[in-house]
């Protein structure tokens, strides 16, 4: 995943999820926050710096991309 201030286009942070071999879904993103599906496994992403915050594997495969609410 790749972040960048879309005013200047200056790289905010770069960072790789899960294997990519695996299929990806999403982002979805919120205020905060940053979800994507890769596989199976659903990471949660600190959106200033790109560090994962919660990473849990899904139960069979994703039927679609992740929400993010409040």
């Amino acid at each position: 995943m790749h972040a960048f201030d879309a005013s200047s286009g200056k790289t905010l942070w770069v960072e790789q999820f899960g294997n990519p071999g695996y299929p990806s879904l999403g982002p979805a993103v919120g205020e905060k926050h940053v979800a994507l599906v890769n596989g199976s496994t659903l990471y949660v992403v600190n959106r200033k710096n790109g560090r994962a915050e919660f990473q849990k594997e899904l139960e069979g495969g994703a039927g679609g991309g992740p929400a993010l609410t409040d």
